[in-house]
Protein backbone atom coordinates (compact mmCIF):
# COMPACT_ATOMS: atom_id res chain seq x y z
CA UNK A 1 0.00 0.00 0.00
CA UNK A 2 1.53 3.30 -0.69
CA UNK A 3 -0.75 6.53 -0.07
CA UNK A 4 0.76 9.63 -1.56
CA UNK A 5 -0.10 13.06 -1.13
CA UNK A 6 2.63 14.71 -2.03
CA UNK A 7 2.59 17.42 -4.95
CA UNK A 8 5.22 15.83 -6.98
CA UNK A 9 6.43 12.12 -6.77
CA UNK A 10 9.92 13.31 -7.87
CA UNK A 11 10.76 16.46 -5.26
CA UNK A 12 7.80 17.47 -3.18
CA UNK A 13 7.55 20.54 -1.65
CA UNK A 14 4.25 19.53 0.18
CA UNK A 15 2.08 16.67 1.08
CA UNK A 16 2.73 13.56 2.83
CA UNK A 17 3.10 9.72 2.12
CA UNK A 18 2.73 6.98 4.12
CA UNK A 19 3.88 2.98 2.68
CA UNK A 20 3.09 0.18 4.89
CA UNK A 21 4.70 -2.82 3.57
CA UNK A 22 4.22 -6.77 4.58
CA UNK A 23 6.62 -9.11 2.65
CA UNK A 24 6.24 -13.09 3.36
CA UNK A 25 8.71 -15.44 2.21
CA UNK A 26 7.93 -18.85 2.46
CA UNK A 27 8.25 -22.31 0.37
CA UNK A 28 4.96 -21.75 -1.48
CA UNK A 29 6.42 -18.52 -2.63
CA UNK A 30 9.93 -19.97 -4.21
CA UNK A 31 11.64 -18.60 -1.15
CA UNK A 32 14.34 -20.65 0.13
CA UNK A 33 13.76 -18.60 3.78
CA UNK A 34 11.13 -18.83 5.87
CA UNK A 35 10.35 -15.54 7.32
CA UNK A 36 8.37 -11.94 7.14
CA UNK A 37 8.78 -8.57 6.83
CA UNK A 38 7.28 -5.28 7.75
CA UNK A 39 8.31 -2.13 7.16
CA UNK A 40 6.51 1.48 7.56
CA UNK A 41 8.00 5.04 6.29
CA UNK A 42 6.03 8.04 6.50
CA UNK A 43 7.44 11.70 4.71
CA UNK A 44 6.03 15.09 5.57
CA UNK A 45 6.61 17.97 3.47
CA UNK A 46 5.71 21.22 4.41
CA UNK A 47 5.98 24.89 3.02
CA UNK A 48 6.22 27.09 6.12
CA UNK A 49 7.83 30.07 3.48
CA UNK A 50 7.89 30.72 0.01
CA UNK A 51 11.05 29.67 -0.48
CA UNK A 52 11.54 27.48 2.32
CA UNK A 53 10.61 23.29 2.04
CA UNK A 54 11.02 21.31 5.36
CA UNK A 55 11.35 17.55 5.28
CA UNK A 56 10.54 15.10 7.86
CA UNK A 57 10.79 11.49 7.83
CA UNK A 58 10.22 8.37 9.96
CA UNK A 59 11.12 4.88 8.94
CA UNK A 60 10.87 1.37 10.69
CA UNK A 61 11.89 -2.51 9.87
CA UNK A 62 11.48 -5.33 11.33
CA UNK A 63 12.11 -9.04 10.51
CA UNK A 64 10.82 -12.19 12.20
CA UNK A 65 13.69 -15.18 12.59
CA UNK A 66 14.92 -17.32 9.72
CA UNK A 67 15.35 -14.42 7.39
CA UNK A 68 19.23 -14.68 5.76
CA UNK A 69 21.69 -11.70 6.78
CA UNK A 70 21.61 -9.77 3.80
CA UNK A 71 17.25 -9.27 4.07
CA UNK A 72 17.88 -8.14 7.45
CA UNK A 73 16.43 -4.31 8.07
CA UNK A 74 19.57 -2.06 8.06
CA UNK A 75 19.75 1.74 8.89
CA UNK A 76 19.24 4.01 5.71
CA UNK A 77 20.66 7.03 5.73
CA UNK A 78 23.35 9.13 3.72
CA UNK A 79 26.28 9.28 5.13
CA UNK A 80 26.22 5.68 6.41
CA UNK A 81 27.19 2.63 4.51
CA UNK A 82 24.83 0.10 3.17
CA UNK A 83 23.56 -2.76 5.75
CA UNK A 84 26.74 -1.49 8.39
CA UNK A 85 24.42 -1.64 10.92
CA UNK A 86 21.70 -4.12 11.00
CA UNK A 87 19.64 -5.93 13.49
CA UNK A 88 16.03 -7.69 13.82
CA UNK A 89 14.26 -4.02 13.96
CA UNK A 90 15.75 -0.95 13.19
CA UNK A 91 14.44 2.75 13.29
CA UNK A 92 15.46 5.96 11.41
CA UNK A 93 14.37 9.65 11.77
CA UNK A 94 15.56 12.58 9.72
CA UNK A 95 14.92 16.25 8.34
CA UNK A 96 16.05 17.67 5.48
CA UNK A 97 15.57 21.92 5.16
CA UNK A 98 15.84 23.44 1.41
CA UNK A 99 16.01 26.78 0.94
CA UNK A 100 15.61 27.92 -2.76
CA UNK A 101 17.82 30.56 -3.56
CA UNK A 102 16.93 31.09 -7.50
CA UNK A 103 13.77 29.56 -9.42
CA UNK A 104 16.34 26.92 -10.49
CA UNK A 105 18.98 26.42 -7.73
CA UNK A 106 18.00 25.59 -4.00
CA UNK A 107 21.11 24.77 -1.24
CA UNK A 108 19.93 21.95 1.77
CA UNK A 109 20.94 20.78 5.12
CA UNK A 110 20.29 17.21 6.49
CA UNK A 111 20.41 15.45 9.80
CA UNK A 112 19.03 12.05 11.39
CA UNK A 113 19.51 9.38 13.45
CA UNK A 114 19.43 5.57 12.91
CA UNK A 115 19.03 2.88 15.20
CA UNK A 116 19.01 -1.20 14.98
CA UNK A 117 17.82 -2.91 17.91
CA UNK A 118 18.38 -6.78 18.51
CA UNK A 119 21.78 -7.06 16.42
CA UNK A 120 22.52 -9.96 14.82
CA UNK A 121 25.24 -12.19 15.43
CA UNK A 122 27.36 -10.63 12.58
CA UNK A 123 27.46 -7.26 13.79
CA UNK A 124 29.68 -6.41 16.72
CA UNK A 125 28.59 -2.81 17.18
CA UNK A 126 26.24 -1.77 20.70
CA UNK A 127 23.00 -1.09 20.26
CA UNK A 128 23.36 2.66 19.48
CA UNK A 129 21.62 5.87 18.01
CA UNK A 130 24.12 6.46 15.06
CA UNK A 131 23.63 9.99 13.48
CA UNK A 132 24.75 11.58 10.33
CA UNK A 133 24.18 14.90 8.45
CA UNK A 134 25.41 16.97 5.86
CA UNK A 135 24.33 19.93 2.50
CA UNK A 136 24.13 19.82 -0.68
CA UNK A 137 22.76 21.74 -3.61
CA UNK A 138 19.79 21.14 -6.05
CA UNK A 139 19.15 22.64 -9.73
CA UNK A 140 15.40 22.32 -11.05
CA UNK A 141 15.80 20.43 -14.60
CA UNK A 142 12.33 20.00 -14.88
CA UNK A 143 9.71 22.48 -13.77
CA UNK A 144 6.90 20.30 -15.49
CA UNK A 145 7.50 17.58 -12.98
CA UNK A 146 9.16 19.72 -10.14
CA UNK A 147 12.14 17.41 -11.13
CA UNK A 148 15.39 18.43 -9.21
CA UNK A 149 18.75 17.19 -9.42
CA UNK A 150 22.00 17.40 -7.38
CA UNK A 151 25.01 16.69 -4.97
CA UNK A 152 24.57 15.92 -1.56
CA UNK A 153 27.82 15.51 0.93
CA UNK A 154 27.42 13.27 4.11
CA UNK A 155 29.30 13.22 7.25
CA UNK A 156 28.18 10.13 9.19
CA UNK A 157 29.91 8.15 12.35
CA UNK A 158 32.92 6.87 10.52
CA UNK A 159 33.91 9.17 7.38
CA UNK A 160 31.80 11.24 4.47
CA UNK A 161 30.34 10.06 1.40
CA UNK A 162 29.42 12.03 -2.10
CA UNK A 163 25.91 11.35 -3.28
CA UNK A 164 24.28 12.22 -6.76
CA UNK A 165 20.50 12.67 -6.68
CA UNK A 166 18.12 12.71 -9.10
CA UNK A 167 14.41 13.57 -7.19
CA UNK A 168 14.09 13.15 -3.90
CA UNK A 169 16.74 11.53 -1.73
CA UNK A 170 14.20 9.46 0.36
CA UNK A 171 12.34 7.82 -3.06
CA UNK A 172 12.27 4.41 -3.20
Amino acid sequence: VDADFRNSIFTADKGFRIKPTYMINRSWTGSDYSFDRVELLAHLFLQPLKRWVSAFRAEGMAISDGGPFYAQPFVFMRGIPMLRYQGKQTLVFETEQRFDITKRWSVLGFVGSGKAFNQNQYSDEPEAWHWSGGAGFRYLISRLFNLRMGVDVAKGPENYAYYIVFGHSWNR
